[in-house]
């Protein structure tokens, strides 16, 4: 009949990652393998992202896919100018230095169409390469 879940593959990241680039970079750690059933298989990325920063400070967070033998691509609407500050998951802006984190959580279905081993990672950008941004999970 089809339909129903396959496969859970899960992520627990559990440190903090720092970053003062105004381009999008890989969060270390932050990284998942799947390989999909089927070529018409979905893939559900759930996750909850907390995060601060120093005062006036902006952090991008996108999902990032790379499938086997291929190149990767942001999941998202828009383009990868980071100007448009799209496609990304959320933004983090902390006006203040009270050492506050902010929240969101993300959920994104993915269609790779593919049978190949898929790593997903996330990445971050400082809207703000003067001060720092942090992710902590």
């Amino acid at each position: 009949g089809g339909g129903g879940v396959i496969q859970v593959v899960q992520k627990l990241f559990t440190t903090t990652f720092t970053s003062n680039v105004y381009a999008y970079a890989d969060i270390t750690g932050f990284t998942i393998d799947i390989t999909p059933k089927f070529s018409t298989s979905k893939i559900l990325c759930l996750g909850h992202i907390s995060g601060n920063g120093t005062n006036n400070t902006r952090a991008l967070y996108r999902l990032f896919r790379t499938v086997s033998g291929g190149s990767g691509v942001s999941l998202g609407v828009g383009n990868d100018n980071i100007g448009n500050r799209a496609p990304c998951l959320g933004t983090i802006y902390d006006s203040d230095d009270d050492n506050s984190p902010r929240n969101f959580g993300y959920s994104v279905l993915d269609s790779p169409a593919t049978t190949n081993s898929i790593n997903y990672k996330i990445q971050i950008s400082n809207g703000n390469n003067t001060d720092s941004s942090y992710l902590m999970l």
